[in-house]
């Protein structure tokens, strides 16, 4: 039997990758679960344990079911806290950001390289060669998803301990900042967003935090972009 050329290999690779992607999205929108079974038994087990117990969860559930990890964060605010939940998640974001890069990268980064269209190819091989800053930024900002930022710096020229490094600098305090809100707002969150507007008008000094923190992001950008012009 004639073995398959490593062009093929990678294109199935890839295939699979998406595939995998899909089948994630699709579980995602068709299995819900339940944050009051997920906040009766974290209630229910000491607190060592059920923080491992959450950290395994977390990894694992919203690896295979992305659209669970509110309803985990939602839990772990109400149940623990928002210094304690913030612990908890920003341990499990770091295992799903070595998972899904290294996932990313061992299924697609060779067929995206080799078949990426031209118009792109300055930005692929630019992407390896990204500012650390901006790396932070991206990890800061709550408008950039964290699975997309894993699944995307896996697919670059990035290496991992890079990427790895700014994960761990650069999500703790977005990590928090929404943990806070949702203990403040509680299993509301999730059944009626609109709450959580309601509880920062309640609460200005944490909506004032929320503006500095969003002012502080937006001049962060302005100097980084400023500090390229100059490098250029």
């Amino acid at each position: 039997m004639k073995k398959a050329s490593p062009a093929a290999k990678e294109a199935l690779e890839f295939a699979g990758f998406a595939a995998s992607l899909f089948l994630l999205w699709y579980i995602g929108k068709r299995f819900a679960v339940s944050s009051g079974s997920l906040k009766a038994f974290l209630n229910n087990v000491p607190l060592a344990l059920s923080g491992a117990v959450f950290v395994l969860l977390y990894v694992l559930v919203t690896f295979f079911v992305w659209l669970s990890k509110d309803v985990f964060r939602i839990a772990a605010a109400v149940v623990y806290g928002p210094w304690v939940s913030t612990l908890l998640v920003f341990i499990g974001e770091m295992a799903n950001a070595w998972v899904l890069f290294n996932f990313s990268r061992r299924a697609g980064k060779g067929f995206v390289q080799k078949n990426v269209p031209a118009r792109f190819t300055s930005l692929y091989g630019k992407s390896g060669g990204i500012g650390f800053g901006w790396l932070l930024f991206l990890r800061a900002t709550p408008l950039f998803p964290f699975r997309f930022l894993d699944l995307g710096a896996g697919l670059s020229e990035l290496s991992f301990g890079r990427y790895f490094a700014a994960c761990a600098l650069g999500s703790p305090l977005r990590i928090f900042w929404l943990q806070y809100i949702l203990a403040g707002v509680g299993q509301a969150a999730l059944t009626d967003p609109a709450k959580i507007t309601a509880y920062l008008q309640e609460h200005n000094p944490v909506l004032w935090l929320s503006f500095l923190y969003f002012v502080f992001l937006v001049i962060a950008s302005l100097i980084m972009k400023a500090r390229e012009k100059r490098c250029r």
